[in-house]
């Protein structure tokens, strides 16, 4: 089991509390219409959503603050003996955003009340972080193809979306962005790769924000930006949705490039609904989101024509640039078994001399079934549109319930099951289809939150969660034992073997299973903190400690039924000084010759069940001093260190192609049919390690196979 540990204790001081991972705070100062300080000011603080209160007093400089408060509108009360109480209604508090609010009362009777409306707070004076807040009306209201929440990144300057979903902020590297939700890690790759892992639903998000540099030292594990998202909670009111979105081919037109328009059938639907277990204390919010997806893919290959099946390549040409156009030249096929290489006769290959390997796998290729592209080299002779299902279900629950003032805690659970990801097969392929493959997923994310007061200027919160996601990847044929059925032995019996015979001046398209034929993968993430923040004078400091630990438990068994490579080196023509004639030979016809330029067995076990763990351990600290409330400061004095211990490798190995027993070293078996073989080149397996996996493979590579 591959594991990564990191530890950390921090002594923080920042205006607030710094940012608050999914929490933001509100604080300030208490004054009278002289700026004097009002100490003992009793300061309440309400969620005009839950009604939660938070209570909070001016100490003796007058200072105050409410912390992890969730993002929403909030009224502030302040009372004191000797002045009119004042209510601020409508105080905005953003996801990791510090609202800086003095309260200034005013001379009179505490039954006396002073309301007034807060104002939208266009600068930030109480933090030095660069960001971008992307709000719920955003996220709710803007149109979004395949609704996505994340896509809204690139509502940020300077930050984008990558295609496979990976996020840049501000020029930085896109694994290097931290994402989180609701405060714990939203991602499978530990202190490794960051991608993004779980795109919630948007009737789930309340709002998230981009941080894209000069972020608090508690966000140590990124040096390119941070992605913090929030979910949603439960009111004192029952609020619901349900929807459906769809798109369908009768609404499309044809593709430039389909000779059909390619079929399109997507149904996204769910509901969400949320509300009081018990008012102003306990609240629940639901939400399900089905996604359904038929999307046509419109596949154009270079398929053998008939006659190539038999070895008849009298009349195939290739294309030759001149400044008239293209021109098409005659293609010359060599005997590799003719001494000084001599062209076959006719440039026919008699097909006695044909593996019968190779008849067999051929004849799970289709024929042509369209006028090519390039009718020079019969390029793009074959199309057809295969049908990729796609399956999700979203299922999440939050509840967020308040023992009393000074005790909150909430919970979330987002499950995603069933998450399946289909390449199909063309029904022309079938098994043999080049792209085909299943993917079968199932992700996990847990949050669980507790913030505790326990004094006016003392404050514990307690964080633990949980980023889990299985991974089933097979390709075509599994369990059928195709390489048996073709002849082909020495391999393991997964799937359909992959052969490789594109390229040269006349090329065919590869067929057979692609790679990561056959892989299982757990990867887990558990994540732990606690801080304490602490008023002291002038001085917010916070004191925490964080806790990571990563599993990856993986059996990757890339090309275990074999990937066969057939280019045309013996099919070419030679010099008398050995050199290759130029645009000579053909792949295919190597390949019905039985004749490789390499085959591949490759597996990987990534700590397997049962072999000792690798492990590795980092921690690091921060440390700075700011006065609280001082707009006139530098927003930002902290600063941070880390180290990490050297890596411990576990016991290593290679997979076994054929009976998936991970072992360590050894050799894979070669023989894969033929009689005779010569120049045949064996590797033993190899390990190294890469970002903190022990990696094993095993590769064989043979350079030629013996005559006929």
């Amino acid at each position: 089991m591959g594991v990564i540990r990191t530890g950390g204790l921090a002594l923080l001081a920042s205006a607030f509390l710094f940012g608050q991972a999914q929490y933001g705070s509100i604080g300030g100062s208490v004054l009278d219409a002289t700026g004097a300080v009002v100490p003992g000011a009793a300061v309440t603080v309400v969620s005009v959503d839950t009604g939660q209160a938070t209570r909070a007093g001016s100490d003796a400089e007058g200072r105050y603050v409410a912390p992890q408060l969730l993002p929403g509108f909030y009224k502030v009360q302040v009372e004191h003996t000797g002045f009119k109480s004042l209510t601020v209604t409508q105080v905005k508090v953003d996801v990791s955003q510090n609202v800086a609010l003095d309260l200034t009362l005013q001379l009179g009777s505490v039954t006396e009340t002073v309301s007034v409306n807060a104002e939208a707070l266009l600068v930030t004076t109480v933090s030095g972080s660069i960001g971008h807040l992307v709000e719920n009306k955003e996220i709710v209201e803007l149109p979004l193809n395949g609704r996505n929440v994340f896509d809204l990144v690139a509502l940020v300057p300077g930050s984008f979306r990558a295609p496979g979903g990976q996020v840049s902020v501000s020029g930085g590297r896109t694994t290097a962005v931290v994402a989180m939700l609701d405060g714990i890690v939203n991602s499978r790759g530990g202190l490794g790769d960051q991608n993004i892992e779980m795109n919630p639903p948007i009737d789930l998000m309340q709002e998230f924000k981009v941080e894209a540099n000069n972020f608090s030292a508690q966000y140590g594990r990124s040096n390119a930006g941070i992605v913090n998202a929030t979910t949603r909670s439960g009111t004192n009111d029952f609020h619901g949705t349900l929807y459906e979105f769809l798109r369908n081919d009768k609404l499309d037109s044809r593709g430039w490039n389909a000779d059909q328009k390619a079929p399109l059938r997507r149904n996204q639907f769910g509901a969400a609904v949320g509300g009081p277990l018990a008012r102003n204390r306990a609240f629940f919010f639901y939400n399900f989101d089905g996604f359904r997806e038929s999307r046509g893919v419109v596949r154009t290959r270079t398929v053998p024509l008939e006659a190539w099946r038999r070895g008849d390549f009298f009349g195939v040409t290739w294309q030759q640039s001149t400044a008239a156009g293209p021109l098409a030249v005659p293609l010359a096929v060599y005997d590799p078994n003719s001494g000084q290489r001599e062209v076959f006769p006719n440039n026919r290959l008699p097909q006695s001399r044909f593996d019968p390997v190779a008849v067999k796998a051929l004849s799970h290729v289709p024929l042509p079934n369209r006028p090519p592209d390039n009718p020079i080299t019969q390029g793009g002779n074959w199309q057809e549109n295969s049908v990729d299902p796609r399956t999700r279900n979203h299922q999440n629950i939050r509840i967020d319930h308040a023992f009393s003032d000074r005790t909150r805690v909430f919970g979330r659970y987002l499950l995603v099951t069933p998450d399946t990801n289909d390449t199909a097969a063309t029904a022309g392929f079938g098994v043999a289809d080049t792209d085909s493959v299943r993917i079968r997923n199932r992700r996990q994310n847990l949050a669980l939150n507790l913030t505790q007061v326990l004094s006016p200027t003392a404050f514990l919160n307690l964080r633990a969660g949980l980023n889990r996601v299985f991974i089933r990847r097979t390709g075509n044929g599994f369990g059928e034992d195709w390489p048996a059925k073709l002849g082909v032995k020495g391999v393991g019996p997964d799937v359909f073997p992959r052969f490789t015979i594109s390229g040269g001046p006349v090329s065919v398209s590869n067929f057979g299973s692609p790679g990561n034929q056959n892989r299982r993968a757990a990867l887990t993430n558990t994540e732990y903190h606690a801080t304490v923040s602490l008023m002291r004078g002038s001085h917010t400091l916070r004191l925490g400690g964080d806790y990571h630990r990563y599993n990856g438990n993986e059996d990757s068994r890339q090309t275990a039924s074999g990937e066969f490579v057939s280019t045309n080196l013996f099919t070419r023509g030679l010099r008398a000084d050995g050199s290759a004639i130029n645009n000579t030979g053909i792949y295919l016809g190597d390949f019905l010759l039985g004749r490789l330029n390499s085959v591949n067995a490759e597996v990987a076990c990534l700590s397997l069940v049962g072999l000792p763990e690798g492990r590795t351990r980092a921690s690091a600290a921060v440390q700075g001093d700011r006065p609280t409330n001082c707009p006139k400061c530098p927003p930002s004095g902290s600063s941070s260190r880390s180290s990490a211990q050297p890596q411990h490798l576990g016991a290593s190995g290679s997979d076994d192609p054929v009976s998936g027993a991970c072992r360590s070293g050894g050799n894979i078996p070669v023989d894969i049919g033929r009689k005779n073989e010569k120049k045949l080149r064996k590797s033993l397996g190899f390990c190294h390690l890469i970002y903190g996996y022990t990696f094993c493979n095993a590769r064989i590579a043979r350079k030629t196979w013996g005559g006929a």
